[in-house]
Order: C-alpha cells, then sequence, then structure tokens
C-alpha cells in the first residue's frame, strides 16, 4: 500500500512491482515483448514474438495467461490481447533499459508475422468467394499491419542506405 501512497509514480510503481514479482524470466521476457503491439494483438502474433525469448521451452499460452492473471494484459475477447497504454509504456522503458536486444528480436519476429499475414490475406482476396473475408481480416490487424509494414519499409531503407555507404 505505501508504493500506492506515492504520488507522482504511483501506478508505475504498482505495475513495476507486479513485474518485479515475477519469479520466471521467461514471463518478464514475454512481458516486454508484448510492448511490442501498437494496440490488440491475437494470440498467435504473440507465440511468433514470444520466440524471441531466451528460455527455450517457453509455452505462450500458460504464459499469456498469467500475464492476464497478474493484470499485465487484457483479453477483450477470446485470443485476443492488449496491453493498457500504462502498462504498455513501462513495459517498452523496462525494454529499453534492460532487454534492448529482446525487443530488436521481438519487432523483427512481429514484422515476419505480420508481412506473412499480409501476404496470405492479398492471396485469399484473390481467391473465389473469400474477398469479403481478407477485407473483413484486414480491418481486423489493420492497425498491427500498418505499424509493422512501417517498421519493415524503415529497416529496408537503412539496409539500402547502409549499402550505398559500403
Amino acid at each position: 500500500m505505501d508504493v500506492l501512497k506515492d504520488d507522482e509514480t504511483s501506478v508505475e510503481n504498482a505495475i513495476k512491482t507486479s513485474f518485479d514479482l515475477m519469479i520466471q524470466a521467461e514471463h518478464k521476457e514475454a512481458f516486454v515483448l508484448m510492448s511490442v503491439f501498437p494496440g490488440p494483438f491475437k494470440s498467435d502474433a504473440a507465440e511468433a514474438v514470444m520466440e524471441a525469448c531466451s528460455i527455450p521451452g517457453t509455452v505462450p499460452g500458460s504464459i499469456l495467461r498469467s500475464l492476464k492473471n497478474r493484470s499485465l494484459l487484457e483479453q477483450p475477447r477470446p485470443r485476443i490481447y492488449q496491453m493498457h497504454p500504462l502498462i504498455q509504456a513501462l513495459a517498452k522503458k523496462i525494454g529499453e533499459a534492460e532487454y534492448p536486444d529482446l525487443v530488436a528480436a521481438g519487432q523483427k519476429l512481429a514484422c515476419a508475422h505480420f508481412m506473412s499475414c499480409l501476404a496470405e490475406n492479398a492471396n485469399r482476396y484473390w481467391n473465389k468467394d473469400s474477398c469479403r473475408e481478407s477485407v473483413e481480416a484486414f480491418s481486423a490487424n489493420r492497425h498491427n499491419l500498418e505499424s509493422f509494414l512501417q517498421i519493415y519499409a524503415q529497416g529496408r531503407e537503412q539496409e539500402d542506405c547502409n549499402l550505398k555507404e559500403s
């Protein structure tokens, strides 16, 4: 309760306390990794990003449930998760300070996942009787697709600049 009495950083300290009480390293890593998503994300996207965890044999489903039980993730619908903006800000702050390589790896995996989703969605769009399904799938994931497409494009620009300099 002392943490909650502190005026300026009380919410941050409460969230940080919940993070610090996590014993298993893979839960801490997964918490930081979930901050790469700009908004709601499906469990399959979370599973793809959790491949960046340094602990082999990480079980995404149980970790997502654990983060949800600790109120570090919300589950607005089945198989859909999201982080509250305040919690996400702290997770990003922890990620930048303590896990920068993990966050970078998570972003790459998220980019690969969503580029694959984009390609599958494009193929579905051109198939007979699945155009509407494709548009609905794109709309449901639009915020992630746009965000990671932008990150992917920036990475490609950076690679092109590095090649020109060589």
